[in-house]
């Protein structure tokens, strides 16, 4: 038996006992070493619907573990064995519709997320990361982990790799272009991470008075300017700090609608703007 944290309903939290699975040979077992607490987590327990809330449920995505058991062909897939440090991908994809097929996973049509949308209630049951074990389910994505890799640092893994992505990938900054992240969240910070790297320049973040420690590890982190919204106009600014030529990227890391149209006004002609989500209609 191992034991878990379960969030039954919105508000409610206990702690029960499971049967570890039986594995086959397309899946694996982790044995959770540590799991951080995402920004979702707690909408979750306030009984947000987050792609498909299924109670009860153990939360706990973000993760770094040791293969403790892996199938066959789950083996030969990931490239990994027995007692390897691991990190887990917090998607499940079905692998057949035309996202998954052409590299857009994030957007599966029947995507399943690590302690998100999988009530622990029927077998395997070991569906999230708050808990001893975690079941890897077939069609999982894992990478290895060095030893000399902090664990705090490992669970950070997706959300830094969330910023690399948005930086490389999407927004493909060059050495030498201008990066303005908006929202100063652990997304925003991961952005400026992969920002500092790609040679932004100059790299600005923006945020609220509330975001004060943030904007400073922002700047620890490697941002060239902070700026305080409340306090300094931001379009302004901008023009100021890029010679008025304005902004060749600008990322936002905040659902507000007010900041996504903030974003706009940043953009100099031909800019790439990055949205990562949208709370509420523009």
């Amino acid at each position: 038996m191992v034991r878990a944290v379960v969030l039954e309903a919105p508000y409610k939290v206990v702690l029960r006992d499971f049967d570890l699975p039986r594995i086959g040979p397309h899946e694996a077992l982790l044995r959770v070493e540590m799991v951080s607490v995402c920004g979702s987590d707690p909408g979750l327990y306030e009984g947000k619907d987050i792609l498909g809330t299924r109670y009860p449920l153990i939360p706990g995505h973000e993760v770094v573990g040791h293969i403790a058991a892996i199938g066959r062909e789950a083996a030969r897939l990931y490239g990994v064995k027995e007692g390897d440090r691991v990190t887990v991908e917090p998607y499940v994809l079905c692998k057949n519709c035309r996202y998954c097929l052409t590299g857009y996973y994030q957007l599966c049509t029947d995507l399943t997320c690590y302690g998100m949308n999988v009530s622990c209630a029927d077998p395997p049951h070991l569906w999230g990361a708050y808990g001893e074990y975690m079941y890897i389910a077939p069609n999982s994505r894992l990478h290895k982990v060095a030893p000399e890799v902090p664990a705090e640092a490992a669970c950070l893994s997706s959300v830094v790799g969330n910023g690399l992505r948005w930086i490389g990938t999407k927004a493909q900054v060059r050495p030498g272009e201008s990066v303005v992240v908006i929202g100063p969240g652990p997304q925003g910070l991961a952005t400026v991470i992969a920002a500092r790297e790609a040679g932004a320049d100059p790299l600005v973040v923006m945020g609220l008075a509330k975001d004060e420690m943030r904007l400073e590890l922002a700047r620890q982190f490697g941002a060239d300017h902070v700026i305080n919204v409340e306090e300094r106009e931001p379009v302004g600014t901008v023009a100021e700090l890029t010679a008025g030529e304005m902004a060749d990227v600008v990322v936002a890391c905040t659902g507000s609608p007010s900041a996504l149209q903030l974003g706009l006004e940043l953009l100099k002609p031909l800019g790439r703007y990055v949205i990562i989500g949208l709370n509420g209609g523009l």
